[in-house]
């Protein structure tokens, strides 16, 4: 026990009377950096929201945002699928990433695309399809997994065509 509070204070820099004091200051200051961290990753989704709503196009009765999102995990894909998708009306968002050289697909929609015949779990698994993988979900929200990252617009271009064939 001795040899490693010695051991710690050397790594610490500090007396061993001062470890408690020099651990906690260490806490705290990961617990800032971890707030700074989730601010920094909100302040980015808002800006990725911002910049996919600038294609947003109308198919048929749904407006359908599609496009290509620079994150690290599917709970931050899912986040700005969700984002956007609020933004929109009878909207249907159709998102997806490269995360460890796979591929992620969201689709999402509203309650009043539902309502207007829209399928986010068929939607996707059309998508999954041009990626080499396969997904599911509820009519209001899908996800998938593929191994293919470079057949990613092809995704895109299926997930298009299923919501065309829904909006008529």
């Amino acid at each position: 026990m001795a040899r490693t509070v010695q051991e710690l204070s050397h790594k610490l820099k500090t007396r061993s009377e001062e470890l408690v004091a020099q651990v906690d200051k260490f806490m705290s200051e990961r617990k800032s950096m971890q707030e700074q961290l989730r601010s920094f990753a909100e302040f980015r989704d808002k800006a990725d929201v911002q910049k996919l709503l600038m294609g947003v196009q109308e198919i048929g009765k749904f407006h359908v945002v599609v496009g290509k999102a620079n994150v690290d995990s599917m709970d931050e894909l899912r986040n700005i699928a969700d984002l956007t998708c609020e933004k929109l009306d009878s909207g249907i968002v159709i998102l997806g990433a490269v995360i460890d050289d796979k591929v992620s697909l969201v689709v999402k929609a509203d309650k009043t695309a539902v309502k207007l015949g829209a399928h986010a779990g068929n939607i996707i698994k059309q998508a999954a399809k041009a990626v080499g993988g396969g997904g599911g979900g509820r009519p209001d929200m899908a996800q998938a997994g593929g191994k293919n990252a470079e057949q990613l617009p092809q995704a895109f271009e299926e997930a298009v065509a299923v919501i065309r064939q829904q909006a008529s």
